[in-house]
């Protein structure tokens, strides 16, 4: 679900959606919280889902709030959408109120953090623990399945109790390629290996893995000890899957090179007109964005930081971690609205030695995400559907 008010667009993407959405401003409190849950549990898609299996279930940030992060002192919890006090009010435009991110003041992250655990816990029906996690007081989302003698399933918070504020609010890394793009406007040259627009490009992917690969950026901090102990315990067993349930994606999720979109045309004709067009658009100022995005596909640059590409540094920790605890190791994931499938490799690259597999399921009451494009493997562009 999402916690926007209806000026924004994740909470009322459809004029239905807009009119029965419950509370018409952001949620704050636990009642707003409440209520948003009850809004969107009027989905026939989610009403069939709860009738026909049983959950186990972890939560996104917009349970919450978006991009949140919480390692407990004040100067360390927050979140991107989260104004204590809001530069609008419910009487401003409702552009204003989209700029400002909120139509009232927000008050103590912590509080609405807690509110919002506290109604989830009351509307998914999972196996609940009591306890707390970090700055969670009022239950914890950790669950360990034991299904059998087919596999063990874990999932534990990956959004709030342990979560870095950095790379967490800048989610997105083509920004970083935006200034290149900006100067260098003929890709084409972004290939030719003798080109100073080359070396200018892997030298900004370059900078943008030290940032992403900083050792003290953590998602799961020493959650990685709850995989340990029960994966390896479930390999002893001899059940031979191990799953794991996270919030983001574990897969390198590169961009498409959006210049070769001529060869998906099979026609030689058609294709070489539609090169000729896109490459005079790619040429004009307004394109520094898809400028960028090929930029960052041409070096592998993983374009999400929210996920863990952003904390590479633990992501192969975990890698590790799994390649040498499990039999058959899958990790499943959510938030991209969309059906994907990865390999994961060794350390996070993109080929060499797999150790786990990635799988990514499509929306429920979400709106979907069509037609995105990313990239597998070095050289091989893949069109994504629903799975």
């Amino acid at each position: 679900m999402y916690e926007y008010g209806v000026y924004s667009t994740y909470a009322s993407d459809s004029p239905e959606r807009k009119a029965k959405i419950l509370p018409k401003w952001e949620q704050i409190s636990l009642q707003d919280y409440r209520n948003r849950m009850a809004t969107y549990h009027t989905d026939e898609g989610l009403q069939n889902l709860r009738r026909r299996a049983p959950l186990i279930a972890c939560w996104d940030d917009h349970e919450f709030t978006n991009n949140p992060f919480g390692q407990g002192t004040e100067e360390s919890t927050g979140a991107e959408n989260h104004q204590a006090v809001c530069e609008a009010n419910v009487t401003s435009p409702e552009s204003d109120k989209d700029a400002a991110q909120c139509d009232r003041d927000e008050g103590d992250v912590m509080t609405r953090f807690n509110a919002a655990a506290q109604s989830y816990f009351e509307w998914i029906p999972i196996r609940h623990q009591p306890g707390s996690m970090g700055i969670i007081d009022v239950g914890d989302i950790t669950q360990i399945i034991s299904w059998g003698d087919m596999a063990t399933i874990v999932t534990f918070d990956t959004r709030v109790t342990h979560r870095s504020e950095e790379p967490t609010l800048n989610s997105s890394t083509w920004g970083s390629f935006f200034p290149f793009a900006t100067t260098n406007k003929d890709v084409s040259q972004y290939s030719n290996q003798s080109s100073s627009a080359y070396t200018e490009m892997l030298n900004v992917a370059t900078e943008v893995a030290k940032i992403l690969e900083n050792e003290e950026y953590e998602m799961i901090g020493d959650n990685v000890d709850i995989l340990r102990t029960n994966l390896q315990a479930s390999k002893d067993a001899g059940q031979p899957w191990q799953i794991w349930s996270t919030a983001t994606a574990m897969g390198r999720a590169v961009k498409g090179d959006y210049s070769r979109m001529h060869e998906f045309i099979d026609d030689d004709a058609v294709a070489a007109s539609f090169k000729g067009i896109s490459d005079a658009i790619f040429q004009a100022d307004a394109s520094t964005f898809f400028r960028a995005l090929t930029a960052e596909a041409l070096t592998s640059t993983p374009w999400n930081r929210d996920d863990y590409s952003g904390f590479a540094h633990e992501q192969r920790q975990i890698l590790a971690v799994l390649k040498e605890v499990s039999n058959n190791p899958i990790i499943l994931a959510g938030d991209l609205h969309d059906g994907y499938g990865w390999t994961l490799f060794e350390n996070g690259a993109v080929n060499g030695t797999p150790c786990a597999v990635n799988l990514v399921c499509p929306s429920v009451t979400a709106p979907v995400r069509p037609n995105r494009h990313f990239r597998s493997q070095k050289d091989d562009i893949v069109s994504l559907s629903h799975f």
